[in-house]
């Protein structure tokens, strides 16, 4: 009974963030030293879209990650480069934005990533794309531990191997939507 009343308050706040975001009186959030969102859900999808909005002045970290037991979708600064990690359960696979193009100048840059059964699409500022195949049988994303924006904090999982995964990126601001 107490999971189910757990689920219930987190079902109202999510309604009640949505209702303020299509309001237009909630127009992102900021994140200042190390704060992040977890977001606890499960879902299994085919069909994963993902926009995001930031600036920062930081080099790498954290934007976006939904968490499955092995499968995983992270979406992070490297480097100053985006860098988009994915994995269905057929082997992980890695897009990363153009060479050259930094994105840590607090100029305001737009993400959108597509998957859709074997096709993987980054989409940067709407002009730059990459592309990448999914291999094997395994098509859906997973998720089981969340969805996080910003940082994971106590989370525990051999994909998360790199500091980046860990950390997180200060002074960004983000307007995101998920499977909208």
């Amino acid at each position: 009974m107490e999971t189910f009343l757990m689920l219930l308050n987190e079902l109202f706040l999510i309604k009640l963030l949505l209702m303020f975001l299509s309001s237009g009186q909630v127009l992102g959030a900021s994140f200042y030293g190390d704060g992040y969102v977890q977001l606890r859900t499960v879902e299994l999808s085919s069909r994963t879209s993902l926009h995001v909005r930031f600036r920062t002045s930081s080099h790498s970290g954290l934007l976006f990650m939904a968490a499955g037991e092995t499968d995983f979708l992270l979406l992070e600064l490297h480097s100053g480069r985006l860098q988009v990690q994915l994995d269905l359960g057929s082997g992980e696979r890695t897009l990363r934005s153009e060479k050259g193009v930094h994105l840590n100048d607090l100029a305001w840059h737009s993400v959108e990533l597509q998957h859709d059964q074997h096709n993987v699409t980054l989409t940067v500022d709407r002009h730059s794309h990459t592309s990448v195949r999914i291999p094997g049988p395994d098509l859906d994303l997973s998720v089981h531990d969340g969805l996080f924006v910003g940082g994971t904090v106590g989370l525990d999982k051999p994909y998360l191997h790199s500091d980046d995964a860990t950390g997180w990126v200060r002074r960004k601001i983000l307007d995101l939507s998920y499977n909208q």
